[in-house]
């Protein structure tokens, strides 16, 4: 059953913006015959420029600990840029968009005061991090980090080298702060540096994570997909 009024957003990074939608799968029911049901969470980021320390700290640093409590769809949305999946691996999501838009033009709606005001009440629900949910420029302490912004000193990426990382620290007044971020931020991003390699160097697992993904999420989304064609009164495939 899908909960259309709670769609939260986990974290608030440019250009990495998690849209999450929560339902409710089937009930696990364990050996004592007690129902345990986990709301389910979808979070999708845009494989555009490269992934800086806001987008970790906001967003997807996150996941790791949410995998723990809700089920997790986590995606590409490479159809809105031009378990881990593509989502133009999943043929479901073009379908039911064809298919809303088809019989509910979004102009039609906005002239109905009833979807306007069912609108207004379907706030999206935050995931908001108890710290690091909005890291601020290097250079504007008044706007977020950002991957589009023009100085590449704005900004920390998670694959910069210790040189990089220690010449945009040491280009901001912090004083003997300074040194201490530069090396708690070389000694967090060392490790995922080294497994990005590890993932990268092997294509075939990315394939396989992607597969397995995509039909997990194919599964999820076909029910919803059949349901609506049952309420559209098509022809039964």
């Amino acid at each position: 059953m899908i909960h259309r009024s709670h769609l939260p957003t986990v974290g608030g990074v440019s250009s990495h913006r998690c849209y999450c939608s929560v339902s409710v799968p089937e009930p696990i029911v364990s050996e004592s015959s007690s129902a345990s049901i986990k709301k389910r969470i979808v979070s999708g980021v845009q494989p555009t420029g490269s992934i800086h320390l806001g987008n970790y700290l906001g967003a997807i640093k996150n996941w790791v600990s949410l995998q723990d409590k809700y089920e997790t769809l986590f995606f590409i949305v490479d159809l809105h840029a031009a378990s881990v999946f593509v989502q133009s691996h999943v043929c479901a999501h073009v379908e039911l968009m064809w298919l809303l838009s088809s019989a509910t033009p979004i102009g039609w709606l906005n002239r109905m005061i009833k979807f306007k005001e069912k609108s207004r009440k379907a706030v999206p629900e935050p995931l908001i991090p108890p710290a690091g949910a909005r890291v601020m420029s290097l250079t504007d302490g008044l706007s977020k980090m950002s991957k589009s912004a023009t100085s590449d000193q704005s900004r920390i990426n998670l694959l910069d080298s210790k040189d990089e990382v220690a010449h945009e620290c040491q280009d901001m007044n912090w004083g003997t702060f300074k040194t201490v971020l530069t090396d708690a931020l070389i000694d967090h991003l060392h490790p995922i540096q080294t497994r990005y390699e590890e993932i990268m160097s092997d294509t075939g697992y990315l394939d396989q994570v992607l597969a397995e993904g995509a039909s997990k999420a194919a599964d999820i989304a076909d029910v919803a997909l059949s349901n609506l064609y049952q309420a559209m009164g098509f022809l039964k495939r």
